[in-house]
Parts: C-alpha cells; sequence; structure tokens
C-alpha cells in the first residue's frame, strides 16, 4: 500500500519548521561551526529530499515552482555522499535552508493538499494524484 502524498508533504513542512526552529538565533557561522546544529539541520534536509523523491509526479506539477528535482539532488549528496561532506561541504547546504529561517511577513501557509482554504462550492477540486 503507497502512502499518501499528503504525508509526504506534511514531512517537508514539518521538517522546514524543525529547521527554523534549530537555526532561530544563530547566525551562518554558528550553524557550520557547531557540529550538533549541523548535523540536524542536514539532516532535517535530508528528510526534505527523501520526502520529495517520494512524491507521484503529480505532485510536482502541481507546484512547478517548487525546485524538485534541485531538492532530491542535495538529498542523494547529504545520504551518498556523506563522507565529502565536512564543515565547508555543508556550507552551500546551510545556505540554502537559510531563506527557509528569516523572518518573513506574518502570512498564511502556502495551500497544500488537504489544508486548502474553502474555495466556492463550484470552484472546488481535488488534486489529480489524491
Amino acid at each position: 500500500m503507497s502512502r499518501d502524498p499528503r504525508l509526504y508533504l506534511s514531512d517537508i513542512v514539518d521538517a522546514c519548521r524543525r529547521i527554523e526552529r534549530i537555526a532561530e538565533g544563530r547566525d551562518d557561522g554558528l550553524l557550520v561551526s557547531d557540529e550538533i546544529v549541523r548535523d540536524a539541520i542536514l539532516y532535517n534536509i535530508v528528510v526534505i529530499g527523501e520526502a520529495a523523491s517520494r512524491l507521484p509526479p503529480q505532485v510536482h506539477a502541481e507546484f512547478p515552482a517548487i525546485p524538485w528535482s534541485r531538492i532530491r539532488a542535495m538529498r542523494n549528496v547529504l545520504a551518498h555522499e556523506y563522507f565529502g561532506v565536512g564543515r565547508t561541504a555543508a556550507t552551500p547546504a546551510l545556505q540554502a535552508a537559510r531563506p527557509v529561517t528569516r523572518p518573513r511577513k506574518p502570512a498564511a501557509e502556502p495551500p497544500l493538499p488537504g489544508r486548502r482554504q474553502a474555495a466556492p462550492a463550484s470552484r472546488r477540486r481535488s488534486p489529480s494524484w489524491a
């Protein structure tokens, strides 16, 4: 039995929130130099990439602005080239995760399948992959 794609999307959102909590109040130098912080963020990047790789193509098509292939590629580097991911090599991954952690104007979360804002009954539709 395959897992509901909404659960993978939820895993991605949860991992992003964990990265935000871990990185909150820390500058880029500390993110790289503190081994525990660095490893926690990198692990969550792996989780995001793994969940992204398990999403069906229809989900990727529904969110074309998200760089799915780059997310999966980063996961592969962190998971399979781990021996080369030292302090310096981790910097690009941590910088890529940094925009997630920067303060932004309070706004509603982007609509995710299963969490969409109610649309008028005439415009409601289910994602093709749900």
